[in-house]
């Protein structure tokens, strides 16, 4: 006989038994199938559903993984592209400051043709102009393009030191400067162009004292020296001894080397543009007609031919046949 105590004991120990266990039911679909009865330690399951839990965190991390690493190479990507339009910037950046360079460049160019064409007279006295307006061709010559602002930016961007924005800001000043530097080269060319025209007009205009000696007489009315009467006197007498050179005030053509009346041996040069000049009285003629002289080139010596008082040389410059004083164009002096 059972007595009370020992039922409860092994109740106890029953229901000790079953919590350790868990029952899994598998019913089929099938009408009148067995049902299946899985009987699990309660431990196993719940190491399983901590296993599934850690996978499934375990594929989270990895997803969450996957999208850090897809961002650092989308990050990747925008950097090598930063770094392409850099490169290119750069490149035409280099482009633009080479261009202003061979600008600047044709502007010394034309800054020494300039000086060379104003350079006509003596250069003892000075008369050349200087360099076009706003530039000074030794500051110019003396900023080598290393030293430019676009150099140094292009070796802070190789340094990592310089942003696209100062990039893109250098980029427009090096395109104002441009435009600067293209309107100054039109500028000067056009001056070259109206210099060049005034060269020839220069050239051409008699500027030289034709020989070295005394003023005798003036351009204007005198008494004539043969009549005692008031007469115009076409030129400029300059006294000085037989033999001495005479020289081409200006460039032109000679239109006559002969006698000619009361002017004696005489030189007649035609400048163009109008302007002509006369040298008589010549003891000795050294051109002919059709000969190309050039300012200060020999073409006689002084004389006493024609009608003439004594050893001198009448000078005359003429503008469309019309005799003009001829000490409005001498630039040298006596």
């Amino acid at each position: 006989m059972t007595t009370k105590g020992s039922a409860d004991s092994v109740g106890l120990a029953l229901s000790e038994e079953k919590s350790r266990f868990l029952t899994i039911m598998v019913i089929p679909d099938t009408a009148g199938a067995e049902v299946r009865r899985l009987r699990v330690p309660r431990l196993w399951f719940k190491l399983g559903i901590s296993a599934l839990l850690i996978t499934l965190l375990g594929f989270v991390g990895l997803a969450g993984y996957d999208a850090y690493l897809l961002g650092q190479v989308q990050d990747l990507d925008e950097l090598r592209d930063d770094n392409v339009r850099l490169k290119a910037r750069i490149a035409q950046l280099d482009e633009e400051v080479q261009t202003m360079g061979r600008v600047v460049e044709r502007v010394q160019q034309f800054d020494t043709r300039l000086r060379k064409i104003t350079a006509f007279s003596d250069p003892d006295r000075n008369l050349a102009i200087g360099g076009p307006v706003g530039m000074d061709p030794g500051e110019v010559r003396a900023a080598p393009l290393s030293q430019t602002g676009a150099q140094r930016m292009k070796q802070d961007l190789l340094g990592g030191k310089a942003s696209l924005r100062e990039l893109d800001l250098l980029a427009g000043r090096v395109e104002l400067l441009s435009d600067r530097a293209r309107g100054a080269e039109s500028s000067v060319r056009e001056l070259h162009v109206f210099l060049e025209d005034q060269h020839a007009v220069l050239a051409a205009t008699p500027s030289l004292t034709p020989t070295r000696g005394w003023r005798t007489s003036t351009f204007g009315f005198r008494m004539d020296p043969y009549t005692g009467l008031q007469q115009m006197h076409a030129g400029l007498d300059i006294s000085a001894n037989i033999g001495t050179r005479v020289i081409a005030s200006a460039r032109g053509v000679v239109s006559w080397a002969s006698t000619q009346n009361a002017y004696g041996n005489l030189v007649a040069i035609d400048h163009g543009h109008g302007l002509s000049s006369r040298y008589a009285h010549l003891s000795k003629i050294s051109v002919k007609v059709g000969d190309e002289v050039e300012r200060g080139a020999i073409i006689g010596e002084v004389g006493n031919t024609g009608r003439s008082t004594g050893p001198h040389l009448h000078y005359e410059v003429r503008l469309n046949g019309i005799p003009q004083d001829p000490e409005r164009f001498i630039l040298d002096s006596f």
